[in-house]
């Protein structure tokens, strides 16, 4: 909450205000209490070659007309065809007269000096130089302070806490302190209570030693030259976020910024400026006017940079984030808006001119235009048409494509049986389980299996399978199902399998295979998952089945004739080794006489050993004596 408070004219005020003029002499305060009753008479009424000079009275009005009328006499004295008044002024009285056009000069703080420049156009032509008893100082800070023996004594103890202030327009005696806050991420006016007393600052150092107030601000010097005139004691107070520096004598809590400007307003006249600048720049720095302003003279304009980047981070006018104003945009751009104005108006009549003689050409241009865009029109249809075109050969090349795969695959698959049916090297039970395998492959599924079943009695035959563990699941319900319809079974997604495939082969019209192929997980990646077998896939399987039936009617075969070759084989156990040797020559096709011949024996004994190899055999005849022995393996024709 910010509270507001005015000066208070205090007895001392009063009593330091009659020193300040027994100095000067009584003539100059007699003068300076006239100006003090009427300020804005000599403003409102200038004379012909009047000048007015709008001072901010920070010290207060009276002591601000006592500080500078000295200034004033020396200038009227440089320039007599000029009379030089004071008009000691609030901020705000400064920003009126100015728009009144009252002030041709202006002697304000650095802040203020550069709102004055952006949107008064204000032109700084000579720095003010302070002077503290010997020391001459062109810069000035501000100072943060609290009274003694308090806990405050950092910027972050002052949260939730009373300080005192002039202004929020002050420079030296508020914004370098808000700077200061908010370089220490404090917000002064939401962390802190902020009452505003006004000028002059001496009564926020008594506000703050009072106890009304925890914390003040105020302008550098003010409380060393309060504690020069015995008013108060340094020792009571103590400075918060002090900082040290060589280039003034001050306490001081910010850094250091360039002394006040004295700024020549845009009515002035120029000359005028110049001859007041060098006239203050002469300035002896031990005159009276330099001594009575509590300076040493004045310098050339310093670099007032810093100062507006203070107020840009503050957003503090003239860079204040408020509404957009026309009247500053217009004193900064007028020059600008008149040249772009005037540039757009001969811009405008020369494209008029032009439009007007090239009509005609504009006429050409656009029947040129209406055929280029009928023309792109028709591209951008036969483009379309092109491009459902490309989609349409490039999903049939697709699906081309993918049917070349299916029957590559197949080919492959049915090569690789073929392979497997025509070598001599494998069994019947070896082929069948190779046939197994490539067939399980191809399907992409975990586990084949090929059961017998004769009046649906089930025996597994053979077991393929990708996992490690060989348990073979057999489908009793579902193969009897493909059984009973005599053709293919699909499921998916049917406990406890992904996928179920059987495939009945028939050897007779009971008897018979099945082929059962399944998929039990369901992180397993199989090709058939949720769709049917293809019709090239069912051909796949019939010949599959077809080649199957064909092995195991071997296999049988194979089977039966060993076991016929066992038999056989019992009936000439009983056979002599001289009979073996005459049955060997008997189917090799030799007479008896060749026979006795080679055995050394007689043909009668031959004729004997004939009669007893049909009779031990079981043989009608001979034919069926060489018959047996060859099936039986015993003995093999040369």
């Amino acid at each position: 909450m910010h509270k507001s408070r005015l000066p208070i004219k205090t007895f001392s005020e009063q009593k330091r205000l009659g020193g300040r003029a027994s100095i000067l002499g009584w003539q100059l305060f007699i003068i300076s209490c006239l100006l003090i009753l009427s300020p804005f008479v000599q403003a409102n009424t200038p004379s012909v070659n009047s000048i007015s000079i709008g001072v901010l009275a920070y010290k207060g009005k009276a002591q601000t007309l006592s500080q500078w009328m000295p200034t004033a006499k020396y200038l009227s004295d440089k320039m007599p065809a000029y009379q030089f008044q004071i008009v000691p002024l609030t901020l705000e009285e400064i920003n009126q007269a100015i728009h009144k056009d009252h002030l041709n000069f202006v002697l304000t703080n650095p802040g203020h000096y550069i709102q004055l420049q952006v949107k008064n156009g204000a032109t700084r032509i000579v720095t003010f130089k302070a002077r503290y008893m010997n020391h001459v100082l062109t810069h000035f800070g501000t100072v943060i302070f609290t009274r003694k023996n308090e806990h405050l004594n950092t910027i972050e103890s002052l949260k939730g806490h009373t300080i005192a202030a002039v202004g929020e327009e002050a420079f030296g005696g508020f914004q370098l302190a808000r700077k200061v806050f908010l370089d220490h991420k404090i917000d002064i006016f939401k962390d802190l209570n902020v009452e505003w007393l006004g000028f002059p600052q001496a009564d926020i150092v008594r506000y703050v030693l009072s106890g009304k107030a925890d914390a003040g601000i105020v302008r550098t010097g003010v409380l060393e030259k309060m504690a020069n005139k015995k008013d108060i004691s340094l020792s009571q107070f103590q400075i918060v976020a002090q900082k040290k520096s060589h280039a003034i004598p001050f306490v001081h809590s910010s850094s250091l910024y360039p002394e006040w400007p004295f700024s020549s307003l845009p009515k002035t006249d120029i000359g005028l400026a110049k001859k007041v600048a060098i006239a203050l720049l002469e300035m002896p720095q031990n005159s009276i006017p330099a001594l009575a302003s509590d300076g040493a003279g004045w310098t050339i304009p310093s670099d007032y940079q810093p100062v507006r980047e203070v107020l840009k981070e503050l957003y503090i006018a003239p860079y204040a984030l408020s509404e957009f104003d026309v009247d500053v945009f217009w004193q900064l751009y007028h020059y600008w808006i008149v040249m772009v104005l005037f540039t757009f108006l001969v811009s405008v009549l020369v494209i008029l001119f032009i439009l007007k003689t090239n009509r005609k050409l504009l006429q050409a241009k656009q029947e040129i235009v209406n055929q280029r865009d009928q023309l792109a029109v028709t591209i951008q249809q036969r483009t379309a048409e092109l491009v459902e075109s490309n989609k349409s050969l490039q999903l049939d090349i697709e699906s081309r494509i993918q049917s070349e795969k299916t029957i590559n695959d197949g080919c492959e698959f049915l090569q690789a049986l073929y392979n497997v049916s025509t070598r001599l090297d494998l069994t019947g039970k070896q082929k069948l389980q190779s046939i197994l395998d490539l067939t399980r492959q191809y399907l992409g599924v975990e586990s084949a299996i090929l059961s017998r079943f004769d009046q649906q009695a089930f025996n597994l035959c053979i077991y393929s399978s990708s996992k490690e563990v060989n348990t073979a699941p057999c489908a009793l319900a579902y193969g009897k199902q493909a059984i009973a319809e005599h053709k293919v079974v699909i499921y998916n997604g049917v406990e406890p399998w992904q996928t179920y495939i059987a495939l009945p082969v028939f050897i007779s019209d009971h008897s018979g295979c099945l082929f059962e192929f399944v998929t039990e997980t369901q992180d397993h990646k199989n090709s058939l998952e949720q769709e049917a077998l293809s019709e090239f896939d069912l051909r796949i399987l019939n010949i599959l089945a077809f080649w199957a039936s064909n092995e195991i009617i071997r296999i049988d075969n194979e089977d039966l004739d060993q076991s016929q070759r066992v038999i056989r084989q019992q009936q000439f156990l009983e056979l002599t080794s001289r009979e073996r040797e005459v049955l060997k020559l008997v189917v090799d096709g030799e007479p008896n006489k060749v026979i006795a011949r080679l055995l050394s024996i007689s043909p009668k004994t031959v004729e004997l050993h004939r009669a007893n190899l049909l009779r031990k055999t079981h043989s009608s005849s001979t034919i069926q004596l060489v018959k047996q022995a060859v099936l039986s393996g015993i003995v093999t024709p040369t």
